[in-house]
């Protein structure tokens, strides 16, 4: 009889944070930051920008973390109203880099044509983020002299702290 108290009490211990883990957590966070291009001769280029994210956040034991919802940078919703997306799934990669993709299907017919905005990074709690925008020409992100949004910043030097921390793992800093 006490053995079963025991296995009872252990399983409800193990269950419960397990439980806890699962729970998807939805988000509704507007941060002030920063839009910036990389590279020291860029420093003059820095505008603020809203970030709003709408969503849940789910985590899965041996899958990446996923972002379901939206994003609106000022005016720019992502996925935009005319996207036959409700919304974005970003999923986030495992290992050094775990950014994950803005991108939404841009034709209802076919669900291989789709648009990329870019890499987006944020801690759990979505009290951080950064948004590595891709260059349309070159297709990806360049990290000589890309654009960035990072959030919340109120200026260039608190921009680059933050996506040094997040994004850069200990590479070069960023400039």
């Amino acid at each position: 009889m006490m053995k079963k108290k025991v296995m009872w009490i252990i399983f409800i211990v193990v269950a419960i944070p397990l439980i806890w883990y699962k729970i998807p957590v939805y988000k509704h966070r507007t941060l002030e930051g920063v839009l910036f291009q990389l590279g020291a001769e860029n420093a003059h280029y820095a505008q603020t920008v809203e970030v709003e994210f709408k969503g849940v956040m789910k985590r899965y034991f041996f899958k990446p973390r996923t972002f379901e919802g939206t994003i609106r940078i000022d005016d720019q919703l992502f996925p935009p109203p005319d996207s036959p997306d409700e919304k974005l799934k970003v999923y986030f990669s495992r290992g050094q880099l775990t950014a994950g993709l803005i991108q939404y299907r841009t034709d209802p017919d076919n669900i291989l044509i789709t648009d990329m905005y870019g890499m987006v990074e944020f801690n759990f709690d979505l009290s951080k983020v950064v948004i590595m925008i891709f260059d349309k020409e070159g297709g990806g992100f360049n990290y000589a002299n890309g654009k960035m949004i990072v959030a919340p910043a109120s200026n260039r030097a608190e921009a680059l702290k933050i996506a040094d921390r997040l994004v850069n793992y200990g590479f070069k800093p960023l400039e």
